[in-house]
């Protein structure tokens, strides 16, 4: 497998509004510590936001699935298939 030069996964987001006076979703995606800066921010006025958070905080698991499966396209091996699943869920909330 080849390496790469983005943060390692995995990514979460936590939601919070820009300001106190507005309401304005605020996503910040954050590597496994939580540490800032943030990987990305996104701010969406128009019910978005999250959705697209999810979509970013599951990019690495993403990745590695497609990885595995691109690698090895007859692997039939539960496991593989199971983390593509939950690389989908991830990214979709659960609604694959």
């Amino acid at each position: 497998m080849t390496t790469t030069a983005h943060t390692p996964g995995p990514w979460h987001y936590k939601m919070k509004t820009l300001h106190k006076t507005s309401s304005s979703p605020v996503a910040k995606i954050l590597d496994a510590s939580g540490n800032v800066p943030s990987i990305a921010t996104c701010h969406d006025a128009r019910g978005t936001c999250e959705a697209n958070a999810r979509l970013i905080a599951a990019a690495p698991l993403l990745l590695s699935a497609l990885q595995v499966l691109v690698n090895d396209p007859h692997d039939t091996e539960p496991d593989c298939w199971a983390n593509a699943k939950a690389a989908i869920d991830k990214a979709t909330g659960g609604t694959s």
